[in-house]
């Protein structure tokens, strides 16, 4: 599995934006401004498609590893308790939300 060289983002508050940049700017601007994901790491919805079932979570995204040479993309992340499942090391295919 590859991970595209563009990212979808979007918000709706304060003002809804809605636009596509290069992954490499998306990770490369990670800790810039005073409001950085370093300082505020996003919450993402994480959909599993494994086999025949489709789980989903809430977790914390830090410190990504983006590869363009490879397409991957890597993360550390933290599942919020409430949500949790039980995550694989590694995934098939995955979607991501992240909420900002």
């Amino acid at each position: 599995m590859y991970i595209s060289n563009r990212t979808i983002l979007f918000s709706d508050r304060p003002d809804r934006i809605v636009k596509t940049e290069s992954t490499a700017n998306f990770v490369g601007n990670w800790t810039m401004g005073k409001d950085s994901f370093t300082m505020d790491a996003p919450n993402v919805v994480l959909v599993v498609d494994e086999q025949k079932d489709q789980d989903v979570t809430i977790v914390e995204l830090f410190n990504p590893i983006y590869d363009s040479n490879i397409k991957t993309l890597k993360y550390n992340i933290t599942p919020d308790n409430a949500t949790s499942i039980g995550l694989p090391s590694e995934f098939e295919s995955i979607n991501y939300f992240v909420n900002r």
